[in-house]
């Protein structure tokens, strides 16, 4: 978007030395400034609006032109699908055409079939009803037999009976004395059972007192024969802290006598107060370090070195261990993040075979049923044509029948 330029009103056009012509022209060139970027502004709205007019235009165009193909492709579908419905509905046609040809072919064929059955199911009614009198004839037989040896049974079971109600009073005599003598042998059972629990109780609580008496005998002597040590180590322990006391004291004494003097300025402000308090004994020299204090000196900077070494070794051993735990913790942190993706890949491979047996198992489950359909169904239209059948050949003998009275 243009902007206004922005000028100066506080400072002054450098000029310097011009005349008023020139000066007067210098503003009138820099008035025409506005002028000509409201022109150029004018010029560049008057061009976006003429874009915009035109990219307007070649939208509308372009909408008609889509709204043109999707009415020819409107069209063309609709004339497909009325052609497509005009073949579905001639094949219908045709399809009940051949099926009603088929039926007609069906009937006739149904009739021709009844016909030839009906002569061959007279002579087999015949036949069968030959076959049924010899066989009422061998079963009254069979069934006179099977009466007559009924009979006989029944007479036996009946002598059989009155011999053992003769005999069941002895038999009862028998049964009365083995549950007398039943009784008696759980009764003595159960008094053995609970004099043993009751010897068994007695004993225990033998047991229990014995220990007891043990336990408080063996507590007496133990705090007979502690009590002499623990007083000692009470004792020892007093004089163990009161030697810890005497060793710090005598430290902290040595630490002090060992300790630098305070240095004492004497320079600046300070110089009158050191003149003030000077020692009369100053102009003399200090004594020389003593060798035993050189001695002193050179152990404990030995000492000290010892112990720095020592504890940047433990600094090292420290930051060495750390760096094991932590480079362990992350192997077996990879480690179980390995044998995870292994668990899940096994999870994901057995799941998926657990699928494919299941989808297997489903799709034979289905094929079973869809048999086991279909078989009924085929049993069904078997009942279904037997019936019609019966009820064809009655309907043939009721009419022979009335035939043959007539």
């Amino acid at each position: 978007v243009p902007q206004l330029p922005t000028y100066e009103t506080v400072r002054k056009i450098p000029t310097g030395r011009m005349d008023l012509k020139e000066r007067q022209r210098l503003r009138e060139q820099m008035d025409m400034l506005d002028i000509k970027r409201n022109e150029n502004i004018a010029k560049k709205k008057a061009a976006s609006r003429q874009k915009f007019l035109k990219h307007v235009f070649w939208l509308k165009q372009e909408d008609e032109r889509i709204k043109k193909v999707r009415d020819v492709k409107l069209a063309a579908e609709r004339e497909q699908r009325i052609h497509m419905k005009e073949e579905s509905e001639q094949k219908i046609e045709e399809a009940d055409n051949n099926e009603k040809e088929k039926q007609r072919h069906r009937r006739k064929n149904v009739e021709a079939k009844e016909e030839r059955y009906s002569e061959q199911d007279s002579e087999d009614y015949r036949q069968l009803r030959a076959r049924w009198k010899v066989r009422d004839k061998e079963k009254s037989k069979a069934i006179g037999e099977a009466r007559e040896r009924q009979a006989k049974a029944n007479a036996a079971a009946k002598t059989k009976a009155i011999e053992e109600k003769s005999s069941g009073g002895k038999i009862g005599q028998r049964r009365q004395a083995a549950w007398t003598s039943r009784d008696d042998r759980i009764k003595r059972k159960d008094s053995e059972w609970l004099k043993r629990v009751l010897e068994i109780k007695a004993e225990r609580l033998r047991t229990k007192k014995m220990m007891e008496e043990r336990n408080q005998e063996s507590l007496r002597i133990q705090h007979e024969l502690r009590q002499p040590i623990f007083a000692a180590q009470l004792l020892r322990t007093s004089e163990r802290e009161k030697a810890v006391e005497a060793v710090q004291k005598a430290q902290e004494s040595y630490t002090e006598k060992r300790s630098l003097p305070k240095k004492v300025k004497k320079k600046g402000k300070f110089a009158q107060q050191a003149a003030g308090t000077q020692d009369p004994k100053a102009g003399k020299k200090p004594d020389k370090i003593s060798d035993t204090d050189k001695v002193l000196d050179a152990v404990e900077a030995k000492m000290r070195a010892e112990m720095e070494e020592q504890g940047r070794r433990s600094k090292l051993d420290d930051n060495r261990t750390q760096k094991i735990v932590k480079a362990n913790k992350a192997r077996e942190l990879k480690c179980k993040q390995h044998m995870a993706e292994i668990r899940q890949s096994y999870r994901d491979l057995h799941s998926a075979a657990e699928a494919k047996a299941s989808e297997r198992k489903i799709i034979h489950s289905q094929k079973e049923v869809e048999m086991a359909g279909a078989e009924e169904r085929k049993k069904q239209e078997l009942a279904r044509l037997c019936k019609l059948r019966e009820q064809n050949i009655l309907k043939r003998e009721s009419a022979r029948i009335a035939a043959m009275a007539a």
